[in-house]
């Protein structure tokens, strides 16, 4: 009957796209790396991006097969910034206390700067490295890692952490949408705080990205060392010098976050949404293979 040709069509047409739909599911390849039987897992908390994660991973993987003769996963843990993993591990610890065991089954943190280690060190947290014992060539005087480097400390006094290698901050921008402002090409961080720029910055949030709390630091600091430097405030008392050098950095970091159309959770957020968002430059650290404040740390 027609009802009943009517009711085939219907079946026949739902098939063919419930197969069209399943077909690609089906016919996809498992990429999920998975350990094989027996293979050595080390667990690492980072922030970093899939980038850094691959090169390290493939890095460290042969260093291992080479030295030991055997296979490792590293199992990447990557919550959120440096402040979502601070949390994690403040919780995970506080339930394990409660519970009475020992750690919570994290071997790495890598990523973050001196302030994360040094209150993860304070609690108990970190072990000390054995790379200080095996190489302290490499962190004796005039070594390749010293441990202070333009007023900034590159290894823990007591050996729980180490940074990885030196990089730079900078500005992510868009020169087209920029000049359409009629601004000069950005080369200091006080051009991010050009009124023209209202609603055109793409910022990330320090309370979540440490190496963007760590560049707003260092503005601060810039202009702190301005201060104590201008002819004009020169006959002003040292005190006086450093406050209305705070003052002016802080101010500065004020008309930036002014400026901003919204604030991502991290830094290398801002750099890729900058390609192609209304977001025109965009203060943003960029995501090298690896950064100055990336130390990896043992976790207890």
């Amino acid at each position: 009957s027609a009802e009943m040709k009517s009711s085939r069509a219907w079946w026949i047409t739902f098939g063919a796209l419930a197969l069209l739909i399943a077909l690609p599911m089906l016919l996809r390849k498992d990429t999920t790396q998975r350990p094989a039987p027996g293979t050595r897992r080390l667990v690492v908390f980072t922030p970093h991006s899939e980038t850094i994660r691959r090169e390290f991973s493939e890095a460290f993987s042969r260093h291992w097969r080479a030295e030991h003769g055997e296979d490792v996963y590293i199992d990447w843990r990557s919550p959120g910034g440096t402040s979502e993993i601070r949390l994690m591990l403040d919780a995970g610890y506080k339930a394990a206390d409660e519970e009475k065991r020992a750690g919570i089954g994290a071997d790495v943190f890598f990523g973050g700067g001196e302030p994360d280690f040094a209150s993860q060190a304070k609690k108990g947290r970190l072990l000390p490295l054995h790379v200080f014992t095996r190489h302290p060539e490499w962190f004796a005087a005039g070594g390749p890692i010293p441990e202070f480097f333009t007023g900034e400390r590159l290894w823990a006094k007591d050996k729980t952490w180490s940074s990885s290698c030196l990089s730079r901050f900078g500005i992510c921008w868009a020169p087209t949408r920029w000049r359409a402002n009629g601004l000069p090409d950005p080369v200091r961080w006080a051009d991010l705080a050009e009124p023209r720029l209202r609603g055109q910055l793409a910022l990330a949030d320090p309370t979540k990205s440490g190496s963007v709390a760590r560049a707003f630091e260092l503005i601060i600091q810039a202009e702190i060392q301005r201060s104590l430097q201008s002819p004009e405030r020169a006959a002003l008392p040292e005190k006086e010098r450093l406050a209305l050098g705070w003052t002016d950095g802080f101010r500065l970091v004020q008309r930036m976050a002014a400026n901003a159309r919204y604030f991502s959770d991290s830094a290398p957020c801002t750099a890729r949404r900058n390609a192609s968002s209304s977001a025109r430059p965009s203060a943003a650290t960029p995501t090298p293979p690896c950064r100055r404040n990336a130390p990896p740390n043992r976790l207890t």
